[in-house]
């Protein structure tokens, strides 16, 4: 039952919005403190539980009828996750994208591309020396002797002695898939030096450049990766499920509250000053004398 002394505006929109973002809902309807105590609350939780996990917490395995599970089937752990709104809705998401047909490692790109590049460099060459190599990577699409499209690259860095590098890597790149439970995108290329017979393999190249945000934040965790974080993380690692967890289903509470307002008792919704007034208006009413009390002689009487 509302309290009709609480103005909830339109009700739905409030749930809506404290579905979405919790204590939005109930900012909306200028229940200000509630707003911010529930906002630090459930928010506070699920970053925390999500920063413990490095931020693989939340995500669904879900796959298309036919298609090959790559990871652990989480749903009874998404549903209780579910309640926190909009990190949800976007796991959902990601999961049809890491799904999707274009989701695959890549040897071809549609743009050129600059990225911070991290990796090892393995040579034979002479002039060359197996190293720990920083910089930054320049990525052009470009076709190989056959016509097919592939993938050029130019890498200018240091050693990590500090010695500056400069890498052709000509054809053979191969990028990791784009969605991908990972803020390091795989990146894999065979490196040329030029002679006189034309380009020669001299040695290759493997490290990682940044993903975007929108393409790993609560995507799909595979198997791998989770086995690889359960090792590291330990007992961590489920009390980070369970803040999250307890986040979601925490909020289910506060979109109620937002929809329907706080539970009170009957009786708790009438105005004391109309009571007052009805009690007195109902004396007024009663016959004189009725409530006096009567004297033995005139009960024998």
């Amino acid at each position: 039952m509302r309290d009709p002394r609480i103005d909830l505006k339109t009700p739905w929109l409030a749930a809506l919005l404290a579905f979405l973002v919790p204590g939005a809902g109930h900012l909306y309807q200028g229940r200000y403190f509630k707003a911010a105590v529930y906002s630090v609350c459930i928010i506070g939780m699920f970053i925390t539980g999500m920063r413990m996990s490095d931020w693989r917490a939340m995500y669904l395995h879900h796959p298309p009828p036919g298609e090959r599970l790559r990871g652990n089937r989480n749903r009874l752990q998404f549903l209780a996750q579910f309640g926190v709104g909009a990190p949800a809705l976007y796991a959902l998401l990601q999961n049809k994208r890491y799904y999707g047909e274009d989701n695959v490692d890549r040897t071809t790109i549609d743009a050129p591309m600059t990225a911070d590049f991290e990796g090892e460099l393995n040579s034979s060459a002479d002039d060359l020396q197996n190293a720990y190599v920083t910089g930054t990577i320049q990525l052009e699409p470009a076709e190989n002797e056959f016509g097919s499209e592939t993938i050029n690259g130019r890498l200018v860095g240091t050693r990590e002695d500090g010695t500056p590098i400069e890498l052709e890597l000509i054809s053979r790149i191969e990028l990791d898939k784009p969605v991908r439970a990972d803020a390091r995108r795989d990146i894999d290329g065979t490196i040329y030096k030029m002679t006189e017979e034309g380009p020669r393999a001299v040695g290759a190249l493997e490290g990682t450049i940044p993903r975007s945000f929108l393409n790993w934040f609560v995507a799909p965790v595979e198997t791998k990766q989770d086995r690889e974080m359960h090792a590291r993380l330990g007992k961590f690692h489920e009390l980070a499920m369970v803040f999250t967890w307890v986040a979601g289903l925490l909020n289910l509470l506060v979109i109620w509250d937002a929809y329907d307002g706080p539970a009170y008792a009957y009786g708790d919704e009438t105005d004391t000053g109309d009571t007052d007034s009805g009690k007195k208006s109902e004396e007024s009413e009663k016959p004189a004398g009725e409530d006096t009390k009567r004297t033995p002689a005139e009960a024998t009487a």
